[in-house]
């Protein structure tokens, strides 16, 4: 029977993280909102770095990267990021990545479209 070392094992496991949770927007406002999704079920055996937030305009297949979310200590595993208004009153969809030291992982399934917008 062949044993691995315990480095060896480490190598063998680790990989980009799985895809967070499906992201979904609140407190929309015409400025910005907050993108809440959970973290990934799996980091790929190293600590998620940062998420990768993209956009995409409703008539576009096209993503845009709006920005980086830093990895946030939470209790109850969901990522809350601050998302500014880039494309005005267009309706968009945002999808999210986990990144690791080894890797970006897969995206979240795409959030519902939203529209920057005033509550009131």
């Amino acid at each position: 029977l062949h044993l691995l070392s315990r480095r060896q094992r480490q190598m063998c496991i680790r990989d980009s993280p799985s895809p967070p949770g499906r992201p979904s927007a609140c407190d929309i406002n015409v400025n910005w909102c907050k993108l809440r999704f959970l973290k990934p079920m799996n980091d790929g055996g190293s600590r998620i770095q940062f998420y990768r937030i993209e956009f995409r305009k409703k008539e576009s297949a096209r993503w845009i990267f709006q920005g980086n979310a830093e990895n946030q200590f939470s209790y109850d595993d969901i990522i809350q990021a601050h998302v500014d208004n880039r494309v005005g009153a267009v309706p968009v969809a945002f999808r999210v990545f986990a990144n690791n030291e080894i890797g970006r992982g897969e995206p979240s399934k795409p959030s519902n479209l939203i529209t920057f917008e005033d509550p009131f």
